[in-house]
C-alpha cells in the first residue's frame, strides 16, 4: 500500500475517533462503571462516583474500524475480507467488554473473573481458528505454522507434524488471549492503555510497512494507530488525583469495550500479518503489564498457599493470607505496583510509555534485520528483566523517618530498600504521618529501616503512635489492617497499647 493512502486512513481514522468521542461522551454522560474496588493499603484511594467518565471509547474504536471496512469494501471489493475479518474479530472481543461495561452500569459489577477469563478463551479460540481455517493457502495444514514466526522457530527445531502444529495453535491461543487480558486490564490510570496502544500501533505499522505486508493489513494497523492517538487525545494522562488540585484531563474512559477491543484487534493484527514474534516485542509492556496481575494471582499465591508455610504462623488457629507471604508485588496489574509505591500517577505513566518506546524500536529492528536479531532480543530481554527486577525491588515495606514541612522529624512507610546509594535512596516515602519519634530509650522496637511485611510495618507505626500519645491516629493505622492479619498479630504490643487507652 502506498504512503498516501497510509495517511488517508491513518487521518481519516484520527478525525473519525475525535468526532465520535466528542459526541458520544455528551450522547451518553451517564455510561459509567459502577463497580467500586476498595484499596485497604492507602488512604489516597478512593472511589468518588461524580468523578468517573463515560466508558464510550470502545464504541468509538467499533465504529471507526467498522467505518473504515466499509469504505475500503466499496474502494476495492476484491480485496477487503481480510480486513472485515480482522474487524470481525475486533468486534468479538469488543462485545464481551461492551458485555462488562454494561452489567457494571447497570448493577455495579461486572462478569465474575471466571467467567470473564472463558469468554476471553472462547474469543482467543475463534480467532485461532479463523486464521486456521482462512481462505487459500490457510486450508493446509501446514500452512498456519509456515506462516507464523512461532511456528517456524518450532519447524526450525524440528517440531513439525501433528506436534508442531498442536503447539504451533497452543503458541497462537496463549498469545491471543495473553495480549487481550494485557491489555483489557492496563486501563488503570488515565492515559495508559491509549498511549502504550500508540507506540504498540506505530511499531506495527512500521514492521509491517518493513516487512512488506498486505495493503488491507497496513491500512488496519494505520487505523488502530489513529484511532489510538485519538482516545489519548480524550484520555490524557495528568498528575490528577481523588484527593489533589491537579486538573484532570480526561474526558473519556477506554472501558472494558475499548481496551479489549484494542488487545483483540492487536492480537489478531500480529497473527494474520505472521509477526507475533514482533508483537512481542512491540506489546512486550502490555503482556508485562497484565502478566504480572496472572502471574501473583494464579501461580505464586496458590504455591504460596497451598506448598509453603510461615514458620511465625505454624500452629497458629487463624486462617493465614496470602499477602502475609513474600509476594513479588505489592499489587497487580504492574502500574498499581508503581502507584502504591508512592509514584504519581503520571511518572507511572511517562514510566510504562518509556519502556514500551524501547521494545517497540526493538522489535522495528528485529523486523528490519530479522537475520541480525541476538541484539534487539537481548535487548529486550533486558529491558524487561530491567522492568520487573524494579517492580520486585521495590516491593518491601518498612518503618523509617523523613523531614515534616516545618523541619521536625517525623516517621514514615517507605517502599523499596533502605540503602542509600552515591547519595541516592533506592525508597521512596509512600505515607509521611504527622507522628513524631516516640521518647523511649529503644526505638527499634519499631523495627526502624528494617524491611518487613507491609502488615507488620503498619502495626509498628501504630505502636509508635500510641507511645507517642495519638490514641486515635494508632487506632486507624491499626484498623487498616485486614481483621484476618490483625488476628495474626494479636500478641503484638500496639494491642496492649491501645487497649489500655481510653475509647
Amino acid at each position: 500500500m502506498d504512503v498516501l493512502t497510509t495517511v488517508l486512513v491513518l487521518g481519516g481514522a484520527l478525525g473519525l475517533t475525535l468526532f465520535l468521542s466528542a459526541v458520544l461522551r455528551r450522547l451518553f454522560p451517564r455510561f459509567t462503571s459502577g463497580q467500586v474496588k476498595p484499596v485497604v493499603q492507602s488512604k489516597d484511594h478512593e472511589d468518588l462516583p461524580s468523578l468517573r467518565l463515560p466508558n464510550v471509547g470502545g464504541m468509538a474504536l467499533i465504529v471507526t474500524l467498522w467505518c473504515l471496512a466499509g469504505v475500503w469494501r466499496l474502494v476495492w471489493p476484491e480485496t477487503s475480507e481480510l480486513l472485515l475479518t480482522l474487524t470481525l474479530l475486533t468486534t468479538l472481543f469488543f462485545a464481551i467488554g461492551f458485555s462488562d461495561d454494561w452489567l457494571k452500569w447497570r448493577h455495579g459489577t461486572g462478569f465474575g473473573d471466571s467467567a470473564y477469563l472463558l469468554a476471553h478463551a472462547v474469543a482467543a479460540l475463534v480467532t485461532v481458528a479463523a486464521l486456521f481455517w482462512w481462505p487459500g493457502d490457510f486450508t493446509q495444514a501446514d500452512f498456519t505454522q509456515t506462516a507464523t514466526q512461532g511456528g517456524r522457530v518450532l519447524q526450525a527445531l524440528n517440531v513439525v507434524g501433528v506436534v508442531g502444529l498442536g503447539l504451533t495453535l497452543v503458541w497462537l491461543f496463549g498469545l491471543t488471549l495473553g495480549s487481550a487480558f494485557s491489555v483489557a486490564v492496563s486501563d488503570g490510570i488515565d492515559g495508559l492503555t491509549a498511549g502504550m496502544a500508540c507506540i504498540a500501533g506505530g511499531g506495527m505499522l512500521i514492521s509491517l510497512i518493513i516487512r512488506e505486508a498486505d495493503g488491507e493489513l497496513i491500512a488496519f494497523a494505520a487505523a488502530l494507530l489513529g484511532v489510538s492517538i485519538g482516545l489519548l487525545l480524550f484520555n490524557q494522562p495528568s498528575a490528577w488525583s481523588s484527593t489533589g488540585t491537579v486538573k484532570r484531563r480526561a474526558r473519556i474512559y477506554l472501558g472494558d469495550s475499548g481496551a479489549l477491543g484494542l488487545g483483540g484487534a492487536f492480537a489478531a493484527l500480529a497473527l494474520f500479518s505472521g509477526a507475533d514474534a514482533i508483537w512481542l516485542f512491540v506489546g512486550g509492556v502490555f503482556l508485562l503489564d497484565g502478566g504480572s496481575g496472572f502471574l501473583q494471582a494464579k501461580v505464586v499465591t496458590p504455591f504460596f498457599r497451598h506448598c509453603v508455610r510461615l514458620g511465625r504462623y505454624i500452629g497458629t488457629p487463624h486462617f493465614v493470607p496470602h499477602t502475609e507471604f513474600p509476594i513479588p508485588f505489592t499489587a497487580t496489574p504492574l502500574h498499581h505496583h508503581f502507584e502504591m509505591l508512592g509514584i504519581g500517577r503520571l511518572r507511572v505513566v511517562w514510566l510504562l510509555w518509556t519502556f514500551s518506546a524501547l521494545a517497540a524500536v526493538s522489535g522495528i529492528v528485529v523486523a528490519a534485520f530479522p537475520t541480525f536479531h541476538v541484539a534487539p532480543v537481548g535487548g529486550a530481554l533486558l529491558l524487561y528483566t530491567c522492568l520487573i527486577g524494579c517492580a520486585v525491588w521495590t516491593t518491601g515495606r518498612f518503618l523509617g523517618i523523613a523531614k515534616a514541612d516545618d523541619g521536625s522529624e517525623v516517621l514514615a512507610v517507605c517502599g523499596g530498600r533502605p540503602y542509600i546509594v552515591f547519595g541516592r535512596p533506592l525508597y521512596r516515602v509512600v505515607e509521611l504521618t504527622q507522628t513524631p519519634l516516640p521518647d523511649v530509650p529503644d526505638r527499634q522496637m519499631f523495627a526502624l529501616w528494617q524491611p518487613s511485611n507491609r502488615w507488620d510495618v503498619l502495626a509498628n507505626l501504630a505502636y509508635a503512635q500510641a507511645l507517642a500519645g495519638d490514641q486515635n491516629a494508632a487506632r486507624e493505622t491499626w484498623l487498616r489492617i485486614p481483621e484476618a492479619s490483625r488476628k495474626l498479630r494479636a500478641e503484638h504490643p500496639v494491642v496492649a497499647a491501645l487497649s489500655d487507652s481510653p475509647q
